[in-house]
């Protein structure tokens, strides 16, 4: 049995890693406001930062996009050439949260660890 002390941290640790990931997601786009992007590419990125599970392939970007996999091919390419997806050394494609070719990338949102009242900070 949980206590009520456990749930409502278990409840804070949630709201910490949601608010996270939609700092994350704000960052990201952002970073990539001066991009010019496709509904389709925005809508299969979108998806993506939101916890997409499994791997992409140009087939599942298709589905995703509602388009041919012609298309979908060449909105990744284009993804890739302006750094938003990248391949992985496995060979997966993943999103890029940061670029790395910008001096300016701001890292990913991460929660810190806040002091008690009393409790010093080292």
């Amino acid at each position: 049995m949980i206590s009520a002390k456990g749930a409502a941290d278990d409840g804070i640790h949630r709201r910490a890693d949601r608010l996270a990931a939609v700092l994350t997601k704000a960052r990201f786009w952002e970073r990539h406001a001066d991009v010019s992007l496709l509904d389709r590419q925005r809508l299969v990125l979108n998806r993506l930062l939101g916890g997409f599970e499994g791997k992409l392939t140009s087939s599942k970007y298709a589905k995703l996009a509602k388009c041919s996999q012609d298309t979908a091919s060449r909105d990744i390419d284009d993804l890739i050439s302006h750094g938003i997806l990248a391949m992985d050394p496995g060979g997966e494609l993943k999103v890029r949260l940061h670029r790395p070719v910008s001096p300016h990338a701001v890292p990913p949102y991460t929660p810190r660890h806040r002091p008690k009242t009393g409790e010093t900070t080292p």
